[in-house]
C-alpha cells in the first residue's frame, strides 16, 4: 500500500493521473445509487487530468448521468495547484455547476499566499488546512483569529469554510465558536471505505 502523499507526486510525474483519476471515478460511479445517503460525495481530482482532451470528455458525459440521477459530486483541488491552474479550473466550474456539481478548494490557507484568486475562481467552498487547526487551541489565540480572518475573506465572497483536521473534543469546541460553516475530522466520524 502505498500513501496518496507518495503515490500521487508519483502518478503525476509519470504522467498517469488522467488514468489514477478515472480509475478512482469508475469505482466511484459504479457503486449502486443507495450507497450515497445523502446523494453526495467530494472527490479529489488532479488539475492535470482536466488537462488530458480524452479524460475531460469521458468526465463531462459521466457527469451528466450523474446529474440525470440526481448525485451531486463535489470536486476538490488542493489550493497550491488550483492557483496554477486557475482558468482551467474556473471553466471546469462554469461546465459542472449547471448539472449541479460543486467545486471546492482543499488545504485552503496552507501556502500564506494572498487569496485574491478566490474573487477570479469563486470555489462553492474552502476546506481550511488540518495544519492551522491543530495550531487552534482557545478562541483567542492568533490560529483562532487567522481561522476567522479567513472565515471573513471567504464569506464576504459567499464561499462556504469547512475546517478539516477536528480530532479532539477541544477542538471541536474552540473551532465551532469560530465563523465557520462545517467541520470534518475524526472526532466527527472517522473514514470509512466506499467499496
Amino acid at each position: 500500500h502505498l500513501s496518496a502523499g507518495t503515490l500521487l507526486p508519483l502518478a503525476e510525474q509519470l504522467g498517469v493521473m488522467p488514468d489514477l483519476d478515472r480509475i478512482i471515478l469508475e469505482h466511484i460511479f459504479a457503486l449502486p445509487s443507495t450507497r450515497f445517503t445523502p446523494p453526495k460525495m467530494a472527490i479529489n481530482l488532479s488539475p492535470l487530468s482536466l488537462t488530458d482532451e480524452e479524460f475531460a470528455t469521458w468526465l463531462f458525459a459521466q457527469l451528466q448521468q450523474c446529474g440525470d440521477i440526481g448525485l451531486q459530486l463535489s470536486f476538490e483541488f488542493p489550493e497550491f495547484r488550483a492557483m496554477q491552474h486557475l482558468s482551467l479550473l474556473k471553466t471546469f466550474a462554469e461546465r459542472i455547476r449547471p448539472m449541479g456539481h460543486t467545486l471546492g478548494i482543499d488545504h485552503f490557507g496552507q501556502g500564506l499566499t494572498h487569496f485574491g484568486y478566490l474573487r477570479s475562481l469563486i470555489p462553492d467552498y474552502v476546506k481550511i488546512d488540518r495544519a492551522i487547526t491543530n495550531e487552534v487551541h482557545t478562541d483567542k489565540d492568533d490560529s483562532s483569529f487567522f481561522v476567522s480572518t479567513l472565515c471573513t475573506v471567504a464569506h464576504s465572497l459567499d464561499i462556504r469554510v469547512i475546517v478539516e483536521g477536528v480530532e479532539t473534543e477541544q477542538q471541536w469546541r474552540t473551532v465551532t465558536a469560530l465563523p465557520v460553516d462545517a467541520v470534518q475530522g475524526y472526532y466527527i466520524q472517522r473514514p470509512e471505505p466506499v467499496l
